[in-house]
């Protein structure tokens, strides 16, 4: 929680994509290994952070003065999952997203990745944990409802309509607290980025010019 704390300190706005939550915010760098050597804009670079005595690995791409984009992904999924999605915003912000290490060793494919991070040892516990430690989340509904109700952040909500596990509800239930709220409800599942990732950097970037880009002129 701390260490979550250190990450969204001075966020400044929120976009939620295929039902994850992406914040602007300011991080530090630490040492970097670059992976992809493509144009200089959108080469991804991975770096490992020590807060608090835990190891956060993450992905950064971008020029390091434009605004930042925190990609915060989901669970079980890893940063991996934004592999395609950071080239395209890195050519205008400073893109960070958090993960697990390198999965280069690990099959392409967005289901072995995660079914090979939920066998790993030991990690059944920590699922077990995860799912019991949900139940502390719904009573701070209440407190992110009048934070957005008083601080009124743009937000841009773009859902898989099909997920089974989130279901629309949770994409439209935003829009009671926001006055400027944009929802595009897409037809595919939970992964959305997969077979949307076109569209969805597509409103990202047009959600980011006009909110980011005009706040900072």
């Amino acid at each position: 929680m701390h260490t979550c704390k250190r990450w969204l300190h001075a966020l400044s706005g929120m976009v939620f994509a295929a039902g994850l939550l992406i914040s602007v915010a300011g991080v530090g760098t630490a040492g970097a290994r670059t992976v992809e050597s493509t144009d200089s804009a959108s080469v991804v670079r991975f770096h490992t952070l020590n807060i608090e005595g835990v190891e956060i690995f993450y992905r950064e791409a971008g020029p390091p003065a434009a605004p930042v984009v925190l990609l915060l992904h989901g669970f079980p999924s890893s940063s991996f999952m934004f592999r395609n999605l950071i080239p395209r915003l890195a050519e205008r912000y400073h893109v960070v997203a958090p993960g697990v290490r390198d999965p280069s060793g690990i099959s392409p494919d967005t289901w072995t990745l995660d079914i090979a991070s939920l066998n790993r040892p030991g990690n059944r516990d920590v699922q077990l944990d995860h799912f019991l430690d949900y139940r502390t989340n719904p009573p701070l509904y209440p407190r992110w409802q009048e934070y957005f109700r008083k601080y009124q952040p743009p937000m841009l909500v773009v859902w898989g309509k099909n997920d089974a596990a989130f279901t629309t509800r949770g994409a439209t239930a935003y829009a009671r607290d926001l006055k400027d709220v944009e929802i595009h409800l897409l037809d595919t599942g939970h992964f959305a980025l997969e077979d949307h990732g076109d569209q969805i950097a597509a409103l990202m970037l047009r959600f980011l010019e006009a909110h980011v880009e005009n706040h900072r002129r």
